[in-house]
Parts: structure tokens; sequence; C-alpha cells
């Protein structure tokens, strides 16, 4: 209805063979000077606020009793994009918060180093890594609530894919597991350890594993160690959840013993980082005025991603609307400057 009433005008259109076509087409760019001309002239407007599922024509349905209106209420709220200028509803707006947020990572310079830690004992398997493409969603300086990240990756030897808490922290000392050097950007993550029990026997390719689910694991092509530094062997195949068997006889007998895995092999490809929770940490920290400030600053107010969209979410719900008594006069003008 809105441009029904607009001009038209004769258009030639250039083909690629040079060929003209010429077609009647509407004067749009009166638009401009419809908009202002008739908004200049209303000064009281009813508020309005939208629900999930509103669209222009369903307000106009409800408001003005014809939902061919529908471009009076966009007109006067200047929402001109369906997309765009108009709030989405909970499950969309939950979605497009949790994509923009937890984007894939990749990393491209990535090792692995064993390093022995005195408080439990045990020689621990470290992953490095340097995100090429966005470092941020792992800064720690922006990571106030915790959060997941998953890392999936393979050498020649296996595939793994992990999924891990941040911060990590595995006991009581307080030692974090993972983080970030930010002047490397060089981040780290002690791996998995001391997943379950297990049993076997020297002699046997056989290993049982109790409260242990090893389907849970990527585990194929990784080698089992005891705590104490007693290779296993390595992992052929799982079974089931506390049964897997080993490529070669097991060189230690172990009973309801906790064990140890590393990954081995070269690097193959590059690391893929996927982060759940990201949406509920700040991505930037405001003062008592309103301004951005460094989150060490004194008073720095975090502000989520999750709030930041819902906030902008909630005032495109906003509107105003002209009242229906001033709907005809609004037409006449209308018809009247075209």
């Amino acid at each position: 209805m809105y441009f029904k009433e607009f001009p038209s005008f004769l258009y030639d259109f250039k083909r690629e063979d040079g060929s003209i076509r010429t077609e009647i087409v509407k004067d749009i760019t009166r638009n401009i000077r419809v908009k202002k001309d008739i908004l200049s002239n209303i000064t009281v407007y009813d508020e309005y606020d939208l629900a999930d599922g509103d669209t222009p024509e369903i307000i106009a349905e409800k408001y003005y009793g014809n939902p061919e209106y529908h471009w009076i209420v966009m007109l006067c709220n200047e929402k001109f994009d369906w997309l765009n200028d108009f709030p989405l509803t909970e499950t969309e707006i939950t979605k497009h918060i949790e994509h923009v947020y937890n984007p894939t990572l990749n990393a491209k310079e990535w090792w692995f180093e064993n390093s022995l830690d005195t408080h439990n004992g045990v020689t621990e398997q470290i992953l490095y890594f340097k995100v090429y493409n966005n470092a941020l969603p792992l800064d720690p300086n922006y990571l106030t609530a915790v959060m997941e990240y998953r890392i999936k990756g393979k050498t020649t030897n296996c595939e793994f894919d992990f999924t891990f808490p941040w911060p990590d922290l595995r006991y009581d000392g307080g030692d974090y597991h993972n983080g970030l050097n930010r002047e490397t950007q060089v981040i780290y993550q002690i791996m998995p350890y001391s997943i379950g029990y297990i049993s076997t026997l020297p002699s046997s390719t056989e290993v049982l594993g109790t409260n242990t689910k090893f389907t849970t694991n990527v585990l194929v092509g990784m080698d089992i160690y005891t705590l104490s530094g007693t290779k296993l062997g390595r992992v052929k195949s799982i079974e089931s959840d506390t049964k897997l068997t080993l490529e070669d006889r097991a060189t230690a007998a172990v009973t309801n013993d906790r064990f140890n895995i590393y990954i081995t092999g070269d690097i193959d490809g590059e690391l893929t980082i996927t982060t759940v929770g990201r949406e509920r940490n700040p991505v930037f920290f405001l003062n008592s005025d309103g301004y951005i400030i460094n989150p060490s600053d004194d008073g720095a107010i975090p502000i989520t991603g999750d709030d930041l969209h819902r906030k902008e979410n909630d005032r495109k719900r906003k509107i105003k609307l002209v009242s229906p008594a001033l709907i005809e006069t609004i037409i006449k003008n209308f018809e009247e400057l075209l």
C-alpha cells in the first residue's frame, strides 16, 4: 500500500548484449520528502511495547483495525528493515548471542610439553597453542564467569577431542590448569589425567576400567601410563565404557590403579577451539559515568555480551504509534505530497 500511490516513470535498462529494455518503475525517491513532511506535523504519539511475534501488520491490525496500515507503523518509527530494526524473539536472541560470542577459533601453532607436577608427583602433559583469529574469548581479564571450551585436533597417532572448564581448577591448591600469557598470546592447557581406575595383567592386551567411561574420551592412539610413570601401552580400540584393548601386551600388572594418558605423534593440521558460555562474561568494562575503562581500574563495571545484546534488543521493543484518530489525516497528507 505504501508504494502504491507513488508516481511512476519509464526507465531504460541496458542488457548485456547492448539492447535496451524499457520498464515502468516507481519513483521511490519521493520517500524521503514524504517521511519528513508527515512526521513534522505530528507531536503526540502513543507508546507501545512490542511482544514476541509482533509484526508491523499485526500491530496495525490491533491498533488501527487494518493490517494495510503497516507502513504507518514503520514510518513513524523509522524502522524499514524487518530483520534488523525489530526485536528478536527470546529464542532468536538467545541463539544469536550464543553464536556471536562463541565463534570457532583456530590455532596453527600448537605443541605439547611434559612437566612434573610436584604437588601430585605426576608428570603432566601440557598443550600450548596460539589462536590466530581471535584470542579475546580466552583472555582471563574478560573471563569472570566459568565457561567451557572444547579443543579438537589430531596427530599422526590419534585424534583428540576434550572439553575443559575455564578456569580449570582440579584441586584445592588453587593452581590454574589453563591460562593465557598476554605478552606472547600463548594459551596453555594441562591435559586430562587420572580419569578413572584400571586393571590389567602384564601378559594381556585387555584393560578393564572401573568408574570410567572410556567411550567419553577419544583414547584410541593415545598412550596409557600408571601414575607412577609405568607405560602400559597404546590404545588400539575401545570396546565399551569399561573395556579397551592395547596394541601390544601390557608391560606391567595393575589392579585398581588410577592412570594417565598421553597424546603422542607428530602435529597434524590445526586445532579448532569452540567455547560455551562466553556470552556470560564481560566484553568491556564501564565506570560510573558510563565510559569504557580497563578491567583493572577501580570501580570497573563488567558488561557481558548477554546484557549488551538483550538491552539493545529491549530498546527495539519500545515504539511510538500515531493515534488512530489521526490516521485519515496522515493518509490524506501522504496522498497530497505524492
